[in-house]
């Protein structure tokens, strides 16, 4: 049985960790938006002819983890597997110039997931949907 799916939207679609994971390389001003930036490192997906944007869907005990990209998995998974999580201050300090712990993903990541035996279990769903999204040849 399936635990994940992929839905295309007609215009792309952000989750709660793509700002975390994919850097603006913007030739506008520093004040514009982020999610106008024109390229973004690592790269997201490509729009698919006649589908979209791909966007990933995996769902855990009821609860659904969206991602946009193969490196937001990528990024989860290293997140996750660690035994003790890191605090979401110490995950924005290095990555943002302003503390805004509320609006990581990790902050808002569903407390029943969190214990090391379930971020075990989601780690393995997690690497067994990068596998099979390979295997049926989705670029993601």
């Amino acid at each position: 049985m399936k635990k994940w799916r992929i839905i295309y939207y007609q215009q792309r679609r952000f989750s709660s960790m793509s700002w975390w994971v994919h850097k603006a390389i913007s030739e506008t001003s520093p004040t514009a938006e982020w999610k106008d930036a024109g390229k973004y490192k690592p790269t997201f997906p490509p729009c698919v002819f006649a589908k979209g944007f791909p966007y990933l869907l995996v769902t855990i005990d009821g609860f659904e983890l969206e991602f946009a990209s193969s490196h937001e998995v990528s990024h989860c998974i290293e997140t996750l597997q660690q035994k003790h999580l890191p605090t979401t201050k110490n995950l924005v300090c290095t990555t943002s110039t302003t503390y805004q712990g509320f609006n990581h993903w990790l902050a808002i990541y569903p407390a029943s997931l969190k214990s090391w035996k379930q971020r075990q279990r989601t780690v393995k769903i997690l690497q067994n949907t990068l596998v099979e999204i390979e295997r049926e040849g989705i670029n993601f």
